[in-house]
């Protein structure tokens, strides 16, 4: 997971989806300088352990990246300098947190996290390193421990006895900004020339990245982007293994509700042995200590994806991390070789149906035949020296781990060779989307092969020919771990990530108690709004259920929308400020859901031809009334409410105010529906003569 904003992959559409609007192109001052912030900004991470017999003993590290686009827009560089400041991290940072101790039962620490820490004196932007930034692409390794004496595998790499790359992580600058916590709370920072801690810890992974790129119109130079320092991006993720739970939720936003879980830990771990008494065999974790300790095997599993990661190319000894297999590479682990062995039979036994995608057979053979053609794609950017070295073999084991990976053909022969990480996307592979004339690429066939192979992973196609991944039953079967808000592949954020308006996060380990919406995470209701960022009027903040500063948050010029939870809309009111633009002070508008999603229903086609709209008809067949949920008399005459507020909510002279709709979410395995409510922008007057509604019908 390392998308942000309108850099979001194609194929991941889930629940991110609602909480992201629109981005809008704005015009930015002439002739930009770069001007990097003297403080930083920050978010906050507040990890609270409400277990009565774990202790935690997190880290957080970030990676690598050849540009750093979060501080080239903190620091608006100009378009035309953008080659020239890089700030590339050739490094990974991380600090631990509580090392000597963890997060006792019952006990928590709040972290201020800075977008970065500058590490030398003076900064060249080309040069390798000169901030530790901690936004983008956050691993968090969760530890746990029965005891205040953290499990070994973590305190060897804490100790850099299995970390022989890692040093502390210093710097030369006069002041720099750190990440904080209150005493008597611990951080101690490293940075490390070997990459990531490994994954056969007894850990579990949980990923995030704060802020947002937004993409902006260049005008005279302007910066190319600016950063969202309100959005968060989330998730508990059991791509690679499963060892234990958590749950997250966005900070200072509760209209979001939580992914992960809140079970105990004793709850999963019993859950994880019967996953392994009925799947004997499945691969788990090993540890290797460096001292003379006999290695240890951690129940924490290892999925397909992880698995099938490790043929691709094949290593001529088996993993060391892994329990060991029959034999390497010919018989893997029981479970593992049927998967194998089914993919080979039935891809070649399989044949499409007359009824396009929806059988079994259909999807295996459409995710198989776009995996070959993104190879196809792959041997030519080599040949065309797009991409670089010589092309990996397509073998079997090669294809079937792309398959469940999800992910394109990048890496060559030879190491440090190969392409870039956008220059072989799947969903741009050839035949998997069009482009009309001076038109956005449609990648209509691409998300068809995305949404079959959702189904091949929740078993939901009629009559499968086996259990295509039985790590998805792992993770959302109430049989066993019962998490349905988690990735459990690749692109399994559908009900797993959430990227909302936020300030930071909210890690809760076994409960709910302290986050802010204790509700699971679920599609809300979006509210777009009307809205130019070159009008002189226009909304400038706000508010959601309660009407006071408290409240008060600033409207996004990029992305002027924000997400209202459709659990229970009518007991929380919309009020939105404009900027009091030629008005002697600003005005509020207001108007209330009243009833919870499904609005009225539009198809695809429909939403498209633009048949949804302010319509307040009776309810006819078909029924098209997009009005009669809303409520606008919450607009009265006295300030800081206008009477024109009342016709903005809902006008009958010009047919127009506020309304709502539902239409399918295409790409969702689960059914999803989009709901969407839709404004009109702020009005340049606070009188009017047009004829309001009475209650907004």
């Amino acid at each position: 997971m390392n998308w942000v904003g309108n850099d979001k992959p194609k194929a991941a559409v889930g629940l991110a989806a609602f909480f992201v609007g629109a981005i809008l192109a704005a015009v930015c001052p002439a002739k930009a300088l770069v001007q990097c912030p003297v403080t930083p900004p920050t978010m906050t991470i507040k990890i609270y352990n409400d277990s009565d017999d774990q202790y935690l003993f997190p880290e957080l590290e970030t990676g690598l990246g050849a540009e750093d686009v979060w501080i080239q827009a903190i620091c608006k560089v100009p378009n035309s300098q953008i080659p020239s400041h890089q700030y590339p991290r050739t490094l990974t940072n991380r600090f631990y947190i509580n090392p000597d101790g963890g997060i006792a039962p019952h006990q928590s620490v709040v972290i201020t996290l800075p977008l970065y820490t500058q590490l030398v004196a003076s900064v060249s932007p080309n040069a390798n390193d000169q901030y530790a930034e901690w936004w983008q692409g956050q691993n968090i390794q969760l530890f746990t421990s029965p005891t205040s004496t953290p499990p070994k595998a973590y305190l060897e790499a804490y100790q850099s006895k299995s970390r022989t790359g890692q040093t502390p992580l210093t710097s030369l600058a006069a002041n720099p900004t750190w990440p904080t916590c209150p005493v008597p709370c611990k951080l101690v920072f490293f940075k490390d020339t070997m990459g990531t801690l490994p994954k056969n810890g007894p850990s579990q992974l949980i990923e995030a990245t704060l802020g947002a790129r937004q993409a902006q119109k260049v005008v005279n130079d302007s910066p190319p982007n600016s950063l969202d320092i309100r959005n968060a991006d989330f998730d508990v993720s059991y791509v690679n293994v499963a060892y234990a739970p958590a749950a997250m939720g966005p900070y200072q936003n509760d209209q979001v509700g939580y992914v992960g879980s809140p079970m105990a830990m004793a709850t999963a771990q019993a859950r994880l042995n019967k996953f392994k008494t009925d799947y004997p065999g499945w691969p788990q974790f090993v540890v290797t200590y460096t001292d003379s300790t006999p290695p240890e095997t951690i129940l924490k599993f290892a999925s397909p994806l992880e698995v099938f990661a490790r043929l691709s190319p094949p290593s001529p000894n088996p993993p060391p991390d892994l329990t060991a297999p029959p034999q390497w590479p010919n018989k893997l682990w029981a479970p593992i070789e049927n998967l194998r062995t089914d993919w080979k039979k039935y891809t070649a036994s399989c044949r499409h149906s007359d009824r396009g995608s929806t059988t079994f057979c259909d999807a295996l053979l459409d995710v198989r035949d776009l995996i070959v053609a993104n190879y196809n794609q792959y041997v030519a950017l080599i040949k065309n020296k797009t991409c670089t070295g010589t092309a990996v073999p397509k073998t079997d084991d090669a294809i079937i781990s792309h398959a469940y990976g999800w992910a394109p053909w990048t890496a060559a022969n030879e190491v440090g060779k190969g392409c870039s990480a956008t220059a072989n996307l799947l969903e741009d592979t050839p035949g998997y989307w069009t482009q009309a004339r001076g038109k956005p690429k449609d990648y209509t066939k691409y998300l068809k092969v995305k949404l079959e192979f959702d189904k091949l992973n929740y078993g939901t196609l009629p009559s499968p020919a086996y259990v295509f991944n039985p790590w998805v039953n792992l993770i959302h079967n109430k049989t066993y771990l019962d998490i349905p808000g988690a990735y459990a592949y690749s692109v399994d954020d559908a009900v797993g990530n959430i990227q909302a308006e936020a300030t930071g996060y909210i890690i809760d380990f076994a409960s709910l108690e302290h986050l802010e919406n204790k509700f699971p995470a679920e599609p809300p209701i979006n509210i777009a709004l009307g809205y130019s960022a070159q009008s002189p009027i226009r909304f400038s903040s706000y508010r959601v259920c309660v009407n006071d500063l408290a409240h008060d948050k600033p409207v996004n010029e990029l992305n002027p929308a924000f997400i209202i939870n459709a659990r229970d809309p009518s007991s929380c009111p919309v009020y939105l400020i404009d900027n009091g633009y030629n008005k002697s002070a600003p005005q509020t508008y207001t108007f209330t859901i009243t009833k919870a999603p499904p609005f009225t229903e539009f198809t695809i086609p429909q939403v498209n031809a633009g048949v949804p709209k302010w319509d307040n008809s009776s309810h006819s067949i078909p029924n098209t009334n997009t009005t009669n949920i809303i409520y606008c008399n919450g607009n009265t005459s006295t300030a800081p409410f206008q009477q024109s507020s009342k016709a903005w909510c809902c006008d009958l002279k010009y047919s127009t105010g506020v309304w709502a709709y539902t239409k399918p979410d295409p790409t969702s395995a689960h059914a999803t529906q989009v709901h969407t409510a839709v404004t009109n922008p702020a009005l340049p007057n606070s009188t009017t003569t047009d004829k309001a509604c009475n209650l907004g019908h």
